[in-house]
């Protein structure tokens, strides 16, 4: 609830006082969930420290992984195989050895530790991983059909047993059009739905009336405009600082009422230096017209005399026009430039992300562990990482090492006070456009 990582499948953890050996001690009676797929195993396996290393060793090498790059380039190097520095002490202690300081390890392992049983590769080969879920949480997926439902089923044998006034069953459905969602909760189908811009006020009048909870969340996510910095126009810090200055996030809140928080940086909203930097604008995105249009006139006038355009790429979606419209018009009136909107579906959005390929287009990521720590995620470390993730392509080439730094800094205040410094930097190159942080809408049945 305050940003810490918690223990779960690891009841402790201990570091080194030279930051680069960690030892997590697992929960005794750890369970696996069941397993009837692959030959005779049936019943539920105890989770130990080899399927821990196994399961970190497998993301650290396999090419689909999002975090390969990061752990191979954290961890240290076995010296006689090259393998990664990771092992199992006992039967309930797993060791890690990192290369260099690195204290956000465990918000990491957090997110990339997806456990398994080593066994299962032995027995069915890894690809039935790639077809096959398996947990050791409170609820097993029993069922899952794609964009229809996922059923779960309760676990009684996980560490985390959800006790017996918990539903034997819950059942997730897809719902793609809201108003349907909507009716299905009054017609008493669901328990909770989300409720986005459409729905949100007939959600507020039936909470009104006492026979839901209308519940808001702020979340960590950012919605920002990636400028590609290796390409013309963005590869001049001028472009980018006026686009970013001609942006007025407040208005662009008011299209959305009650559905996003408007961006001041990086940090969304409960970080700890949410409010820092008081009137000092360097420390914040301001919204200055005047000051845009000056930037662009001065870059223009260097250029050959050809009118300059930009096309903004956007996923579909009425919420995701909305913005890209008012963009369109934000730019258009307060640079002079015109703006053509490029429709994608997700998926080609993401290629032109992962590819390098794009330029200018919307995107957005969700932070699923908060702290000031992971608000750069796209700065996450890594020998070479994905285009996905230098979104920006940043070229302030002391940028990198001040990072690195900063994540080295074992101690949480003054750090906190770098990752400060660090935002104050991106803001100062304008290496992307920071629109706003989403509040997520629920209606929860009494």
């Amino acid at each position: 609830e305050d940003g810490q990582i918690v223990s779960s499948l690891a009841e402790s953890w201990d570091v080194s006082a030279d930051g680069l050996i960690w030892k997590f001690k697992l929960r005794p009676n750890l369970r696996f969930q069941e397993i009837h797929a692959c030959g005779d195993w049936t019943s539920p396996k105890g989770v130990s420290a080899s399927d821990v290393v196994y399961s970190l060793s497998r993301s650290a090498r396999n090419p689909a992984s999002l975090y390969r790059w990061a752990l191979s380039d954290i961890v240290a190097k076995d010296a006689t195989d090259g393998s990664l520095a990771l092992r199992a002490l006992d039967s309930h202690t797993v060791e890690i050895r990192l290369a260099r300081p690195f204290p956000l390890l465990n918000r990491l392992v957090t997110v990339a530790g997806w456990v398994y049983p080593a066994e299962i590769a032995e027995n069915c080969g890894e690809e039935f991983l790639t077809r096959t879920v398996v947990g050791t949480g409170p609820y097993r997926v029993v069922e899952h059909v794609p964009d229809d439902h996922v059923n779960l089923f309760r676990f009684d044998d996980s560490w985390s047993a959800p006790g017996n006034d918990a539903p034997a069953r819950v059942e997730v459905s897809i719902q793609p059009d809201p108003v349907a969602a909507l009716e299905g909760f009054k017609a008493g189908r669901f328990d909770i739905i989300e409720t986005p811009l459409g729905t949100t006020g007939s959600a507020r009048q039936l909470a009104a009336s006492g026979e839901a909870r209308h519940v808001v969340v702020e979340t960590n996510s950012l919605d920002y405009l990636v400028l590609n910095n290796s390409q013309p126009p963005f590869n001049d810090v001028r472009v980018r600082q006026a686009i970013n200055l001609a942006i007025d996030r407040e208005a662009l809140a008011k299209l959305l009422p009650d559905a996003v928080t408007p961006a001041r940086g990086y940090l969304p909203p409960g970080a700890s230096a949410w409010d820092a930097g008081g009137s000092d604008t360097t420390l914040k995105l301001v919204f200055d017209p005047d000051k845009a249009r000056a930037l662009m006139t001065e870059y223009t006038a260097e250029q050959p005399q050809t009118a300059l355009s930009l096309n903004l790429i956007i996923d579909g979606g009425e919420l995701t026009e909305s913005i890209a419209q008012f963009i369109q018009t934000e730019i258009q009136t307060h640079l002079g430039l015109s703006v053509k909107i490029n429709k994608r579906t997700w998926p080609e959005v993401l290629q032109l992300a992962f590819s390098g390929e794009g330029r200018f287009y919307r995107f957005w990521w969700n932070i699923v562990t908060p702290g000031n720590d992971l608000y750069f995620l796209f700065y996450f470390p890594g020998a070479e990482p994905p285009n996905g993730f230098n979104l920006s392509f940043y070229e302030n080439s002391a940028f990198p090492g001040r990072y690195s730094k900063t994540f080295a800094d074992l101690n949480s205040g003054s750090r906190a006070r770098k990752v400060l410094d660090l935002q104050a930097d991106l803001i100062r190159d304008a290496v992307a456009v920071p629109l706003f942080h989403h509040r997520q809408h629920y209606l929860v049945r009494n």
